[in-house]
């Protein structure tokens, strides 16, 4: 499986997406894993430190991204059926 992650450049949405390659990681170790960012973005260094291969993109302002006209097919995930730490500590949720 190839999993690919972009995330918008802030650390509120890297360190999720971070928390989730993780799992793929620990769950299916074959997993292939990208994060797609700008080359100056706090996403890129942050990712880039948590060792998981990044292909970064020039920025060319705060708002605009260089990009090659690609076909997309728009899909959002959003999982929502692991709990785990405080959420679990917090509730009473069994973790899992």
């Amino acid at each position: 499986m190839r999993v690919i992650f972009t995330c918008g450049g802030s650390a509120g949405h890297v360190n999720p997406a971070l928390a989730l390659a993780g799992m793929f990681r620990q769950r299916r170790p074959q997993t292939e894993i990208l994060f797609v960012g700008g080359e100056n973005s706090i996403e890129g260094r942050l990712v880039e430190k948590a060792g998981v291969p990044t292909h970064l993109i020039e920025e060319l302002n705060d708002r605009e991204t260089a990009v090659k006209r690609v076909e997309i097919v728009p899909l959002e995930v959003i999982v929502r059926n692991v709990a785990a730490g405080s959420f679990s500590k917090r509730l009473g949720v069994p973790e899992g």
